[in-house]
């Protein structure tokens, strides 16, 4: 008996679910439609706060048979023998809406056969799991000219993208803050978002490269500018920075919720080890600039290392770490001490070397005890999904790390890890997000002989994060 194909189809609390194995390179022949005896939850993340991929995990799922046992064993054998010489393809959809692919997982200890009840126990893993661990050096994307200069945004999608003839992720959803500036002319200094940085792709692939695998060279770049990367089930890849900046925080709400919070306490950091690349070679620890913060000790848990290998303009040890941007047709090159990010209140840090904003102001949060909690709500993905959430009676923001979604429940368990505090004055929009008030004003006071201050000016915040003068600037004693 030779099965080419299995359909599964079934209506659960969420919708109309879809499966769809292919057991062999080409999707013909023979075609058995079993049914949907259970279905395990649809994992995002996991419970380390300091990981950076967020990657969808095995989903299990167990099918039932109404043919013939016989049958039944001739397909298990079958299977058996496909997983071990080749990646087979797995479909699953959504109301006819495809959320997730990857491949039947080779490990055989996880395939099961279950004569009695007529079922089939298998195990899917995530496309990515395929090709994170080509080897850079290769240049395994295909690049034609690894000296061309490429978007860090596009050059985190290409390893999402290119290695599969149908690519799971479609688009990129950039919660970064951060922007740089270049000086034109010795005289203008012209700002670009994150958005905009580019590298050369030399940096990271070919004979030179310093990485083992594609999940180093993605890891480093997420480390470089302080981001965690999550896969979401709308085909998009999720960048957030690791802290809350300026971005949209979802408010939970009391009705949505199926537990009450359970909060715990997260040990601070006793101390952080940044190693900035000096730009030559080899890389080791005489090519590492090293910047310490705290009671840094090797191995101890409570510690983090952070390395940064593009720290924007020059390196320590000289030469250009790689962060450039295009103006005008041509190449200009961010400098050390020129990059800044959009903090949650809505202005903007000072400019300072990359490297100083990783480390300076994850400390200032991980240097404190800060909580965590797991909560249950109702819905799936499309109201859940990777980014900063607030709990009611709460001013705290949290960032969501692991994502269980049962779709036969239509129900989610977010695992949360606080990401910043809520300053105030700021209002809660429709889709349930929070901004600061476009007319949050800011009087700044001046003294004056005596000891006293005067009011010497009346400013409101702009969208763009900046004060600007209000039209009533008249002075005022207080």
């Amino acid at each position: 008996m030779n099965v080419y194909k299995l359909n599964i189809e079934d209506n659960i609390a969420a919708g109309f679910l879809k499966i769809v194995i292919y057991l062999s390179p080409i999707p013909v022949g023979i075609e058995l439609s079993p049914k949907l005896k259970n279905l395990g939850d649809f994992v995002i993340g996991n419970d380390d706060d300091s990981d950076l991929i967020l990657m969808p995990g095995e989903v299990n799922c167990e099918i039932y048979f109404q043919e013939h046992i016989k049958d039944l064993i001739d397909l298990f054998n079958y299977i058996n023998y496909r997983i071990s010489v080749a990646w087979n393809e797995v479909y699953i959809y959504l109301n006819n809406n495809l959320i997730w692919q990857g491949f039947i997982d080779k490990d055989i200890n996880k395939l099961k056969l279950d004569r009695q009840n007529k079922t089939i126990k298998l195990s899917f893993v995530e496309q990515f799991a395929f090709v994170k661990n080509y080897d850079p050096k290769t240049n395994p994307l295909f690049y034609q000219n690894l000296n061309d200069f490429r978007k860090i945004t596009d050059i985190i999608k290409d390893i999402f993208t290119v290695p599969f003839v149908n690519a799971y992720v479609n688009s990129i959803i950039n919660g970064s803050t951060i922007e740089g500036r270049i000086l034109v002319n010795y005289t203008d200094y012209i700002t670009f978002q994150f958005s905009e940085f580019m590298a050369s792709l030399s940096f990271y692939y070919g004979n030179n490269s310093n990485y083992s695998t594609l999940a180093d060279v993605l890891k480093s770049i997420l480390f470089n500018y302080n981001l965690i990367c999550y896969m979401g089930f709308e085909r998009k890849l999720f960048l957030i920075p690791r802290f809350v900046e300026f971005n949209n925080i979802i408010q939970i709400n009391t009705n949505e919720l199926l537990s009450s919070p359970n909060y715990q306490a997260i040990s601070p950091i006793k101390g952080v080890k940044v190693k900035v690349w000096k730009g030559s070679y080899p890389k080791d620890d005489t090519n590492y600039y090293i910047y310490t913060l705290g009671n840094y000790v090797q191995g101890d848990e409570n510690c983090e290392e952070l390395i940064i290998d593009q720290p924007a303009g020059s390196f320590p040890g000289g030469g250009y770490s790689g962060i450039a941007v295009i103006y005008n047709s041509q190449i200009y090159w961010i400098e050390f001490d020129n990059i800044r990010y959009k903090k949650l209140d809505g202005t903007f840090s000072d400019y300072k070397a990359l490297y100083k904003i990783i480390a300076d102001d994850n400390w200032s949060q991980i240097r404190y005890p800060r909580l965590k909690c797991d909560i249950e709500v109702n819905g799936l993905f499309d109201k859940w999904m990777p980014g900063y959430y607030k709990l009611p009676d709460s001013d705290i923001v949290f960032r969501a790390v692991k994502f269980n979604y049962n779709f036969l429940q239509n129900s989610t368990k977010i695992s949360l890890r606080q990401a910043g505090i809520m300053p105030s004055n700021y209002r809660l929009l429709e889709d349930n997000s929070y901004k600061i008030n476009e007319d949050f004003s800011k009087r700044l006071l001046e003294k004056i002989i005596g000891g006293t201050y005067q009011l010497i000016n009346y400013y409101r915040l702009t969208e763009d994060g900046q004060y600007r003068l209000t039209e009533d600037y008249n002075k005022r004693l207080i």
